[in-house]
Formats: structure tokens, C-alpha cells, sequence
């Protein structure tokens, strides 16, 4: 089994997840690393609605994460968007996060960057 791919969230950790998000935003001080948090559990629910709320919250995420930080949010997008069956946005992510624009699913880059590693050998064929 592939973690990534394979398993969930366990449930009480999502609705950890969500009470710290409600807190933050009824603080009106929702930080960045809670919204990732967030959206990184909603991607790995088992339900598609969670899937498809966390590849929002991450795509809303996105352009105001600092360049260094963005293959982390680029990388849960991609996997939201796998979970989805929508292979060509997940690819894109990719091909973003990763710079690697026309190689995967071939891809040929770097052999220790393992998360790309690890989508590339589960893309349909």
C-alpha cells in the first residue's frame, strides 16, 4: 500500500483538522499552515466532497505561498486532483511544482525526488 495514494485520514484527525480551521477563522486569524493542514486532510479523505474542498482551499492557497514552500502545496494538488481522476490538472501540478515541463510521466529527473517518483508510477497508461 502506498501511503499517499492508498490511505485516509483517519476520521477524528479530520475533524481535528476542521475545529482548528473553524477556531482560527472565527478568530479571523486563519494562518497559512492551518489552511495547508486542512487541505492536506481534506485531500486524504475517503469521501470525494473532502477531496474536492481541499484541492480548493490549496488552489486558493497557492498564490500566496512563498516560492520555497509551494512544491509541498503543488504536490497535495496534484495527489487531490488524482484522487479526482482528473489526471491531466494533477499533471500540470506536477509538471509545475517540479519543472519538469514534457517528462513525466517519464520522468527522468532527479532519482531521489521520490513524491514524484511515487505519482508517475500509478499514472494510467
Amino acid at each position: 500500500m502506498d501511503p499517499e495514494f492508498d490511505d485516509v485520514v483517519a476520521v477524528e484527525d479530520l475533524m481535528a483538522l476542521e475545529r482548528r480551521y473553524a477556531a482560527e477563522r472565527q478568530q479571523g486569524a486563519l494562518s497559512r499552515q492551518c489552511r495547508f493542514e486542512y487541505g492536506w486532510g481534506l485531500v486524504r479523505s475517503r469521501y470525494r466532497e473532502d477531496t474536492a474542498r481541499g484541492v480548493a482551499l490549496l488552489s486558493e492557497l497557492l498564490p500566496e505561498t512563498p516560492p520555497e514552500e509551494q512544491r509541498d502545496v503543488l504536490f497535495y494538488l496534484a495527489l487531490g486532483y488524482y484522487r479526482l481522476k482528473e489526471y491531466e490538472r494533477a499533471l500540470e501540478h506536477l509538471e509545475g511544482g517540479w519543472g519538469l515541463r514534457g517528462c513525466v510521466p517519464g520522468h527522468t529527473g532527479d532519482p531521489g525526488d521520490t513524491q514524484v517518483a511515487q505519482v508517475t508510477h500509478r499514472w494510467p497508461r
